[in-house]
């Protein structure tokens, strides 16, 4: 239990430290596509979506795994200009994703804080799955666009809430 606090303590304290200017920079983009990386916490358990190069490079210093590239999202809004919104639970350390300002609004009220490093979803593309795990506290929620992933993740007892939204496995129209 320690070694979990700690952990989101330190990831906390080191993205305060790095300050809104390093968080500023996106990824490189190729053409109007941004590229959302993934990390993975081994402490909590927890996947974190972030287009900053730079939080992530700060995350893995702080011992989170870098998973790569996630999915591939417009550099700014389409049609659709559906947000994908990061909240952070500062209570558990956990970080929560959601393109619903209802679901913003109400996680607000109960004590999540808005991160303020999100990104615009695809109008068209491939569905990014929302599962949830009722035995945890942080890292209850899990968004993959690996319907394999989703698969084994229902079969070991998490919950399908379907698609979050929807993104891009490349880096350009094919």
């Amino acid at each position: 239990m320690k070694k979990i606090i700690l952990g989101s303590s330190l990831t906390f304290l080191g993205i305060c430290f790095i300050g809104s200017q390093a968080l500023a920079a996106p990824t490189t983009t190729t053409g109007s596509r941004l590229a959302i990386l993934r990390v993975y916490n081994p402490n909590s358990g927890e996947h974190l979506f972030t287009p900053r190069l730079s939080e992530r490079d700060l995350l893995v210093n702080l011992g989170w795994k870098d998973e790569g590239t996630a999915c591939y999202v417009p550099y700014e809004p389409h049609s659709n200009k559906n947000y994908a919104y990061r909240l952070y639970n500062p209570n558990v350390g956990d970080h929560h994703y959601t393109i619903n300002f209802a679901e913003v609004q109400n996680l607000v009220k109960l004590g999540w804080q808005e991160d303020h490093v999100g990104f615009y979803t695809a109008d068209e593309g491939e569905p990014m799955y929302r599962l949830y795990n009722p035995n945890v506290k942080v890292g209850s929620h899990h968004f993959t666009m690996s319907q394999a992933e989703r698969d084994v993740l229902v079969k070991a007892g998490w919950q399908a809430e379907g698609i979050a939204y929807t993104a891009y496995l490349t880096t350009a129209a094919e």
